[in-house]
Order: C-alpha cells, then sequence, then structure tokens
C-alpha cells in the first residue's frame, strides 16, 4: 500500500467522514484499511503514521495528544484574530479624515422594514455616539410603552455619562401624560436638553452628523414602523443642519413651558387650535392644517372645556374671545 503524508494545516476542517473513521479503527486494531483518500487525512492530521517495519504500513496514534495540539494551535490561532479584530476601529475611524475630502461619507441608506429591525440597528449605533444624539418624537405619547421608556433612560445616561450632547425634541402632548413627564424630568436631571412643538414636524434620530433614522417614503405596504438608517455623511450633515436645527430653534423649553402652563389656563396646542376655529377653520379641518389628527382636536378641546367648566364649543369660543391667552 501507497505510504502517503500531506501534513496539517490550520483551518482545516476537523471533521472526520464515517470511512475515515473506519479506517482508524482498522489500523488501531492492527489492519490494514481499504483506499488511500481516508489514510491520507489520517495521516495528515497526526492520527496515524507510516509504520518503519512491520507487517502493516500503518500505526495508529494517540487521537488525545493530536486534539490537545490541535486545541493549542487553534488558541493561538484565535488570540491572534481577537488582536486584529480590536485593531479594525483604528482603520474605521480613519472615515473621518476619509469624508472631508469626497462628496458623500457612507455606504448610502438601508430599508428597516419592520420595529424590529429598526430596534436591532438603532440600538448599536446609537451605542457608538461620540459627539451628539439629536432626536425629534412626533409620535402621540401614549406610544411611549413603559419598557422601552427604560430602556431608552439607560441608553440616554450611558450616552450623557462618556460625553455625549443629548437633544430631544418632543410633540407637545407629552406635557399631558404623566409617565412621559417623569422621563423627561429624569433626562433633563441626567444632562439631556428637551424642547416641546406644538406643530407637525418628521421623525429622525441623528448620531453626530454622519448617520440618521428617518420614516420610510419609499416603499409601499410596510409596517407604520419602518423606517430607514442612513449611512451618509452629507445627507446626515444636511438633516442635522437644516432639518433638526431650526425644528430646534422654533422650538420651546421644556423648563418654559412647564413655567407657561402653571401661569395659563391653555397650553400652547390648545391656542393653536383655538386660533384656527377663531379664524373660521371647521373644527373637522383644524388637524388637517396643524398636522394634527382629528382625535387629537377634539381631546383638546374636550379638555380644556372641562378646564373652564363648559359645555360647548360655542361656549368655549366665547370665552375665548374675552380671554387674554388669545394673544400669547
Amino acid at each position: 500500500m501507497e505510504v502517503v503524508s500531506d501534513g496539517w494545516s490550520v483551518g482545516e476542517s476537523l471533521a472526520l467522514t464515517p470511512e475515515e473513521v473506519q479506517a482508524y479503527g482498522t489500523i488501531a486494531a492492527g489492519g490494514i484499511p481499504e483506499g488511500v483518500e481516508s489514510v491520507r487525512r489520517l495521516v495528515g492530521l497526526g492520527l496515524v503514521a507510516p509504520a518503519v517495519n512491520g507487517e502493516v504500513p500503518y500505526v495508529a496514534l494517540d487521537p488525545r495528544r493530536v486534539a490537545e495540539r490541535v486545541r493549542d494551535t487553534e488558541r493561538v490561532t484565535m488570540a491572534r484574530s481577537v488582536g486584529r479584530l480590536n485593531s479594525v476601529g483604528d482603520i474605521e475611524n480613519l472615515a473621518d479624515v476619509f469624508d472631508q475630502h469626497r462628496f458623500y461619507g457612507g455606504l448610502g441608506t438601508e430599508l428597516l422594514g419592520s420595529k424590529d429591525l429598526v430596534n436591532a440597528r438603532i440600538g448599536p449605533v446609537l451605542e457608538q455616539a461620540r459627539k451628539e444624539l439629536c432626536t425629534a418624537q412626533p409620535g402621540q405619547p401614549e406610544e411611549r410603552d413603559p419598557e422601552g421608556l427604560k430602556i431608552g433612560m439607560e441608553r440616554a445616561r450611558r450616552a450623557i455619562d462618556r460625553g455625549v450632547r443629548m437633544r430631544w425634541i418632543y410633540n407637545e402632548a407629552v406635557r399631558s401624560y404623566a409617565p412621559m413627564r417623569e422621563y423627561i424630568e429624569g433626562v433633563i436631571e441626567a444632562g439631556g436638553e428637551v424642547r416641546l412643538h406644538s406643530v407637525k414636524f418628521p421623525r429622525m434620530v441623528i448620531v453626530d452628523r454622519r448617520n440618521a433614522f428617518i420614516d420610510n417614503r419609499a416603499v409601499i405596504g410596510l409596517s407604520p414602523d419602518a423606517g430607514v438608517f442612513v449611512d451618509d455623511f452629507n445627507i446626515a450633515a444636511w438633516l442635522h443642519d437644516e432639518m433638526f436645527a431650526d425644528l430646534w430653534e422654533r422650538s420651546e423649553r421644556w423648563q418654559d413651558a412647564a413655567s407657561a402652563s402653571e401661569q395659563t389656563v391653555t397650553n400652547k396646542r390648545q391656542r393653536s387650535i383655538l386660533k384656527e376655529l377663531d379664524a373660521g377653520c371647521p373644527q373637522n379641518r383644524v388637524g388637517e392644517r396643524l398636522g394634527l389628527g382629528e382625535r387629537v382636536v377634539n381631546r383638546e378641546l374636550a379638555d380644556l372645556r372641562k378646564k373652564l367648566g363648559l359645555l360647548s364649543t360655542y361656549q368655549l369660543m366665547s370665552w375665548w374671545g374675552r380671554s387674554a391667552e388669545r394673544f400669547l
């Protein structure tokens, strides 16, 4: 029989075929296996060796020694790989320099078709924020679940602790929702900045002016929670400098809004609704003009009537016509 020896290489598959297992058993029992290919692999792995003298061409070697040798070799290889992976960040950080000398700075956009996909993508990106995190959340406060608020608070505190500037813009309606008030007070106490906006605005999350998450507008029929991950420096920077910055300047500081609400009967959103009605806009069209849902408009008017002890919107408008708050 031909004696073969190919040696063994790191990265080679260690799985044995049934033919190789049978060949090893035959050699270990002092027999002569059939076929060369099975024996070739056993020699390469160091499980059998050519016999120097004797009636058989191969002898079996202790597989425990071979296994230990393989483990030692793989450990060294893994340690080298981990070291190389730890150095990948040094290469990736060169993107800051690279982006300064090209018209666009990333890989484009990625469609995320569900809430789970958005959460899976946004979490790691937010954890990598180094300078600033800007968030605009136009949704109604009841859409934020308690567990989500808890996760958001923990994430915010970690970011603030590592020196990240945190800026949030929320729908003014959050003031009437106790869990959100507590959440926002906690964010501000931790060092974050929060402002409120009363008119419809786009949802966005911008990280370090280089990445962003925006709503899906390209694919019809996806979940309302679907989004788009923007990995392009120029687009993210434009969203930050032109969209978010303008919205931020036109929004009211949480502290100022809270102070004003203690001194007035109406809030900013209610005043916007009443001014539209006062100008002759039908109640069922006010929401469309202000970017609010019709239910939101009706609820705000109902809350205000209850607060003033009035029975109808007609009585409310009569009060509004005499109120100094119409000039706020």
